[in-house]
């Protein structure tokens, strides 16, 4: 089968793409491959991309940084890679975006023709990074799947998700910040399904923007009750509720015609896999 190069390899996500993949992954993590530096990536990726499929999990996260020089390294890792595209087409792409662009939706569930409402600097450079990747693969002929996910979770994030800090909070580690009254609702899916996803769409050459979720929605004091059942009591420390707080649900029709038969797992299966004791 194509080779799949995965852009983003030492990434929580990129991880784990490079791990389902097996021998066909070609991991490009940023001591491979420096995305910022044109001429590294025309050295070093250029040679591989060629009839290969490419998933793009890289980049730079708000939790770093949410300010301006983020934004454009983001969309100069872009402009970069397309660069090296253009002497060498892949056979697909995905590029792994978020649902942030949509900001604070005035309806639920959201669709993909929902407004583009981004609130931050990093939810800017993702719509930014979408439509420069769009533009690149529409005139190239290239199948690119814009794939926005919620909060990704799973064993391995240390602490960057919130299921992640919740199950931490209960182990041994930081206190839990819960703030307002932990009834917010949102979707959170594991990083497993978001590996198989992304794959699949590589090698199926989907062409389309879609929403990535598992379909169910969970209050923060739900997940509290899932992580303390499973792993014992969860400290939580208290403050106040953010004022743009919203719910956040998706309509999936989207994700089910481009993935047939797609099946994301239980957040309450997800949560117990934390425990499983494999690297």
């Amino acid at each position: 089968m194509t080779s799949v190069i995965v852009l983003g390899a030492n990434g929580f996500i990129g991880r784990n793409i490079v791990a389902a993949l097996g021998p066909r992954a070609v991991p490009m993590a940023s001591s491979d491959v420096d995305l910022l530096d044109a001429q590294d990536v025309r050295d070093k990726l250029a040679p591989h991309v060629g009839g290969a499929s490419l998933i793009f999990s890289a980049g730079l996260h708000r939790q770093r940084a949410d300010d301006m020089d983020t934004l454009f390294n983001n969309m100069r890792m872009i402009e970069n890679m397309t660069g090296a595209m253009a002497a060498a087409p892949p056979k697909s792409c995905v590029f792994l975006s978020s649902v942030e662009v949509y900001g604070a939706p005035e309806q639920v569930p959201v669709t993909e023709a929902t407004p583009i409402k981004p609130q931050n600097l990093y939810a800017i450079g993702k719509v930014a990074c979408e439509l420069m990747f769009q533009r690149h693969c529409r005139q190239a002929d290239i199948p690119l799947a814009c794939v926005r996910l919620p909060g990704v979770y799973g064993r391995g994030d240390h602490g960057t998700s919130i299921v992640g800090r919740m199950v931490g909070a209960a182990t041994g580690g930081a206190a839990f910040t819960l703030m307002g009254a932990g009834v917010t609702r949102r979707d959170y899916i594991h990083v497993s399904d978001v590996a198989a996803a992304a794959i699949r769409l590589a090698d199926e050459c989907v062409d389309g923007t879609l929403n990535l979720a598992s379909g169910e929605t969970r209050t923060l004091n739900e997940l509290i009750t899932l992580v303390s059942d499973r792993f014992g009591p969860c400290r939580i420390e208290h403050t106040p509720a953010a004022k743009n707080d919203f719910d956040l649900s998706f309509d999936l029709r989207t994700m089910n015609t481009l993935l047939p038969g797609f099946a994301p797992m239980a957040v309450e299966r997800g949560i117990g896999l934390y425990a499983d004791a494999r690297p």
